[in-house]
């Protein structure tokens, strides 16, 4: 027997439970694991009487919740990173004031001593700003696949940089042909973003759906681990669970079923080609690309065995008299933190800990294709820091960090998405 089982999520219309009727806003969501369900809380009668029969039991609440586990692959994940950081949408990082994100043919220079890169044609780094970041491409070029942060915005022709992902090499002259892509963005924002979770389960001859209305991203993490596939997890909370399993409902503006209101056919949204499929990208691993690091304070660093962020939107629901499910659900203060492991063959890690000065931390990764991610924490606080000493293990540093403000580009975060075909 084959079973099916396939997940799609689709963006409402602002922040109505009701589900988008629009059969291109859902996507399909490609997923390792998850255990996103309703579930009912009860209270048992406590009348007394002489009988001995059960006394029943009488619902009290439901909810909707639980974790999503995915693995990591471009564009894969990217509707859920918008809806946990609360971001609109993905925001080309304007290039000579036009709506694309790449120069092709410009003519550069590198330093590696200055850190300055110095263009002599095309002018690529125009309208770019402190705190964005360029990715160097050009099949053959010593820096070719370099991803660098900007430091000083000189002129369009010349930046100085101060995070940098792999070995510098320098330009003994300058060097032609090269693209300079700045990506697209995403920034913690204040857009709350509401969701229909949608599973279709093929098995015994039929198709059954589940669906849950009223979904947010409660947090949204991702994992960096040697020897792993790199990983993204979420947690899901619904408001409402919809009481129908055949994919066709009515829906009225509160989201219960009823006579009359928005017809929901959910056989029409997940059926090719009423549904933006999933990509078919590679998974990104650690070793698929060397151009690939972790950065801390602007160096690749050769000491983290594993290295994850976390955002958390400490998301609460209310629920209220005469209404199946959480009417309510509002996000809360968002924390931003992580976890890495470091091998301590250097102290700076400790000494940063230790004195209790900030730090910069970004990571950059890279699949076969050339697509690619900066998750870049200008300003972090590092906890634990702390060794122990045991078996004939390497000595290392397993440390947290939490995100602050940075004063220069007023983020605590941004995602960068490097496309290898724009």
């Amino acid at each position: 027997m084959s079973v099916v089982k396939s997940l799609f999520i689709g963006l409402n219309s602002g922040t109505s439970i009701v589900p988008s009727t629009t059969a291109a806003d859902y996507i399909e969501t490609l997923f390792t694991s998850e255990n996103v369900a309703a579930s009912a809380s009860t209270t048992e009668d406590d009348t007394y009487s002489t009988s001995r029969q059960p006394r029943g039991s009488v619902r009290t609440g439901i909810s909707a919740q639980g974790p999503l586990e995915q693995r990591f692959r471009f564009g894969a994940s990217d509707h859920i990173f918008e809806s946990g950081l609360h971001s609109p949408d993905w925001e080309p990082v304007s290039l000579n004031g036009t709506p694309t994100y790449s120069i092709s043919n410009a003519t550069l220079q590198l330093n590696s001593s200055t850190k300055v890169i110095t263009a002599t044609l095309n002018s690529p780094f125009s309208d770019l700003a402190v705190g964005d970041w360029v990715r160097l491409e050009k099949v053959g070029y010593a820096n070719h696949g370099l991803v660098c942060r900007i430091s000083v915005w000189t002129s369009a022709d010349q930046i100085t940089f101060d995070s940098w992902s792999q070995t510098l090499t320098n330009d003994a002259s300058p060097v032609t042909g090269i693209e300079v892509r700045s990506g697209e963005r995403l920034t913690i924002s204040t857009t709350e973003r509401v969701h229909t979770y949608v599973k279709k389960i093929g098995q015994a001859g039929v198709e059954l759906y589940e669906a849950i209305g009223g979904v947010r991203f409660e947090a949204v993490g991702v994992s960096l681990q040697q020897g792993q596939l790199a990983t993204v997890s979420t947690q899901v909370r619904g408001v409402k669970p919809f009481g129908e399993f055949d994919g066709n409902f009515i829906v009225d503006a509160n989201g219960d079923i009823a006579a009359s209101g928005t017809t929901i056919d959910l056989v029409t949204y997940t059926t090719s080609p009423n549904y933006t499929a999933a990509p078919a990208t590679s998974v990104f691993s650690l070793t698929q690309s060397t151009r690939g690091s972790v950065m801390v304070d602007g160096t690749p660093s050769t000491q983290m065995v594993e290295f994850s962020w976390n955002l958390a939107n400490n998301i609460r629901g209310e629920s209220v008299l005469f209404y199946f499910g959480e009417k309510y659900v509002q996000p809360g203060r968002v924390a931003l933190s992580g976890t890495a492991n470091a091998i301590f063959d250097d102290a700076t890690l400790y000494t940063k800990f230790v004195n209790d000065t900030s730090a910069r931390l970004a990571s950059y990764i890279q699949d076969g294709d050339t697509n690619g991610y900066v998750f870049d924490m200008p300003n972090v606080k590092l906890g634990g820091g702390g060794t122990s000493l045991s078996g004939d293990d390497l000595v290392k540093i397993p440390f947290t960090y939490a995100c602050e403000v940075d004063s220069v580009t007023s983020r605590a975060f941004q995602l960068i998405r490097f496309d290898s075909t724009i």
